[in-house]
């Protein structure tokens, strides 16, 4: 005996699968306008319009603090649509309820339709806490620069960016070490001139 109830799709199944979970799945069509904007995302959106319908910038510009995470999302999720590839964590979306809840974005493609799939899942206590520190450090105006004993950056402020002319996230997610930004090392470690030297 065979089952004759139809196959749910992979898109269908994901949108269900997410209002289980704390977090919550956008998907779009192939122009970036919203298909799906699951219960979990509607629960803490609700203040503003419907989502489905809007273009992907439009609904996803209000929860975004740092315009190059939404500029990031938006690329990765144009790339999706295309390449038919997933991405890691393209940036930090904060819904703006009484809780202020923030999640990290996650972007990857549609199985079935041309589109992207924008995935909202919960930052935990810890990352919170650094997420707020970094937010110190990114408001001084003096450039600081952490660093493990393997000379590796741990953290870099917005400041100290600016003064070596690299884009912080990028030195984070790169693993540099310090004499990759300030030519103070040669690549054995040896320092070429303890004054050059961050650490």
């Amino acid at each position: 005996m065979t089952n004759s109830a139809p196959c749910m799709s992979t898109d269908v199944l994901l949108s269900k699968m997410a209002d289980l979970f704390e977090g919550g799945v956008c998907l779009t069509n192939a122009d970036l306008v919203v298909d799906v904007w699951s219960s979990g995302l509607r629960r803490r959106d609700a203040a503003g319009p419907p989502a489905e319908g809007r273009s992907l910038r439009q609904v996803l510009a209000p929860l975004f603090r740092d315009r190059r995470d939404l500029e990031r999302t938006l690329e990765a999720a144009t790339a999706a649509g295309v390449e038919k590839r997933s991405v890691t964590a393209v940036g930090r979306a904060l819904f703006p309820g009484p809780l202020k809840e923030e999640f990290e974005v996650l972007v990857g493609s549609r199985c079935e339709t041309p589109g992207a799939v924008v995935l909202f899942r919960p930052v935990s206590e810890q990352h919170l806490l650094e997420m707020r520190y970094k937010r110190i450090l990114d408001s001084m105006p003096d450039g600081i620069m952490i660093m493990e004993p393997s000379r590796r950056v741990l953290v870099i402020n917005e400041a100290c960016g600016r003064l070596l002319g690299r884009d912080p996230a990028e030195v984070m997610r790169t693993n540099c070490v310090c004499g990759q930004l300030t030519s103070c090392h040669l690549p054995d470690g040896t320092t070429l001139a303890t004054e050059l030297c961050p650490a």
